[in-house]
């Protein structure tokens, strides 16, 4: 029976695993140029991978499984338990910054989440590690049994909390997400849950983090790898998920601090296309992407516009530290074209303003401002640029 019981646990984490290990595989290869939502999706693979690995490694160790009883055997299951315990409560963390990146794009708001989140993870983290000597939330007996404990539902409270804290915040903002996005983000939840109850009616059943594996698979054929938000080519964001976003901060300016946009125009890129072909040119964009990805901070957003232009996003609020910005990203791409071993130079035209909450303007609108500014500019710089490349 033991034997029996030890197949079918590996067989459904062994299956879970290996899903788990293709698409981070294949998901690694797609988005080497990880954006924000992009990394913690990764998180979120990885945890769940690491979870299952515990899960097995505990039910392995258990008397019920191995029929041991001996201290080597006891001390490990405890290990095993104790630290599956603490890091439960982390996928349904990330799962949270990342629905809420999802809906409001907003990189300063996410460190702060961070902070906040630390405590029910901390609180989880020390009651599992009292558990060892307390057995508050498990227990292993003297025979190498693992039991739960009646602290077990506020291990559970702890974490389907912040599973559901994530549920309202996606129900409360669903017109600010596609009708696709908003149901695999509201579906999330559900594996898991259906896998815990079952888990909790049954023992011996080893659902949760098999469950939470369709969960992540859900999200990544509605979200991740459909493309809504980001340009192929270049892994940025796209025209319209960018609009989306500005949009988005439009509506919340009044709890937030201004922002400003800034368009770059790859100058002469027909001419790069048409002189050293289409594959010169598609580097040529990703070489830009890559050198603005070095200048911006990590709370700034790139989005292509197709083409050879691209809106940056920036976290600022007044004038002369958006013009130092712009300074900063032609001193950039001048020190880039001086060590670089091609036969063309990379150069912008940019233009960029601060939104002003006072001048109501729609997104539409400001995103027209921004492009009159830049036109300007490259109309002033195409006379002063030489006619090669």
């Amino acid at each position: 029976m033991e034997t029996i019981n030890l197949v079918r646990l590996i067989d459904t984490n062994l299956f879970a695993l290996i899903i788990l290990a293709i698409l981070l595989f294949t998901y690694r290869r797609k988005y080497e140029k990880a954006l924000i939502q992009q990394r913690l999706f990764y998180l979120l693979i990885l945890l769940n991978m690491l979870l299952i690995l515990l899960d097995s490694f505990g039910w392995v160790f258990d008397a019920s499984i191995s029929g041991q009883a001996s201290p080597a055997y006891r001390q490990a299951n405890l290990a095993a338990n104790m630290l599956l315990y603490m890091m439960s409560p982390m996928p349904p963390i990330v799962w949270f910054l990342y629905a809420h990146f999802q809906i409001f794009h907003n990189y300063r708001h996410l460190k702060k989440l961070i902070v906040g989140l630390a405590l029910p993870l901390l609180v989880n983290t020390f009651l599992s590690i009292a558990s060892l000597w307390t057995g508050f939330f498990y227990s292993v007996d003297a025979a190498n049994y693992y039991h739960r404990s009646p602290g077990f539902f506020i291990h559970m409270i702890i974490i389907y909390g912040i599973l559901g804290a994530t549920c309202l915040m996606v129900l409360l903002n669903r017109k600010q997400l596609e009708r696709r996005t908003y149901w695999a983000m509201l579906l999330y939840a559900l594996p898991p849950v259906i896998g815990s109850i079952l888990q909790v009616l049954f023992y011996g059943l080893s659902l949760n983090w098999t469950s939470t594996m369709i969960s992540v698979l859900i999200v990544y054929l509605n979200i991740q790898d459909r493309g809504l938000n980001t340009d192929f080519l270049t892994g940025t964001y796209n025209r319209r998920h960018f609009q989306q976003i500005i949009t988005n901060r439009i509506r919340g300016i009044g709890s937030d601090r201004s922002f400003a946009v800034i368009l770059c125009d790859l100058d002469r890129f027909k001419k790069i296309n048409d002189q050293f072909g289409h594959k010169a040119g598609d580097e040529a964009l990703q070489n830009t992407v890559q050198i603005l990805q070095r200048i911006l901070r990590k709370d700034d957003l790139i989005a292509r516009f197709g083409g050879d232009e691209f809106y940056l996003l920036l976290e600022l609020s007044d004038d002369a530290a958006l013009q130092s910005a712009i300074r900063r990203i032609y001193r950039e791409f001048d020190r880039y074209n001086q060590n670089s071993i091609l036969p063309y130079r990379l150069e912008l035209s940019m233009g960029g303003a601060i939104y002003d909450p006072k001048s109501d303007l729609t997104a539409d609108q400001y995103l027209r401002q921004v492009d009159l500014l830049m036109y300007q500019e490259k109309a002033r710089r195409q006379q002063q640029l030489p006619n090669e490349l």
